[in-house]
């Protein structure tokens, strides 16, 4: 059975009763909205696909380093014709400065492709408090892309 398809069924669901829940008024204090600027693929040789990424912060604070926090923007790398959850892999960036209350920032975003096989998968997009959770898992919604190579 194609993950590509229930996956992104159940994904657009949970999305759907994230915002839901997101208009009652109820922010978090780790909170982002993604958004792809840009995708570029590098050369065979490379092997890296290149995001320019936006971030915003829709959060009630400000995103910066220490206090107990290391924000991070971070992406998971799924088979796309898997059926389970695992990530193939996890990569982080650290932010090149603090994101104050709906700021935005931009931020390059490399993937390097070398030992993966052709194929597809989904990249999800998400924020990381490092050491303790990925925003999606307090209800901030990830940007999910996928991508052939």
């Amino acid at each position: 059975r194609a993950l590509s398809s229930e996956k992104i069924k159940k994904y657009r669901e949970e999305i759907s009763l994230q915002l839901s829940l997101n208009k009652t008024g109820l922010k978090s204090d780790y909170a982002a909205e993604l958004k792809i600027c840009e995708r570029h693929v590098d050369t065979p040789v490379n092997k890296n696909i290149i995001f320019l990424l936006e971030i915003m912060n829709i959060a009630n604070k400000e995103w910066k380093q220490g206090e107990g926090d290391w924000i991070r923007v971070g992406c998971r790398i799924y088979e796309a014709q898997q059926s389970n959850d695992l990530p193939l892999t996890e990569l982080r960036q650290d932010l090149s400065k603090p994101i104050k209350k709906g700021e935005k920032l931009q931020a390059i975003f490399r993937i390097t492709i070398g030992s993966l096989p052709k194929g597809r998968y989904l990249v999800k997009f998400d924020m990381v408090n490092e050491f303790q959770f990925w925003f999606e898992e307090i209800g901030s919604v990830p940007l999910v892309e996928n991508i052939e190579f």
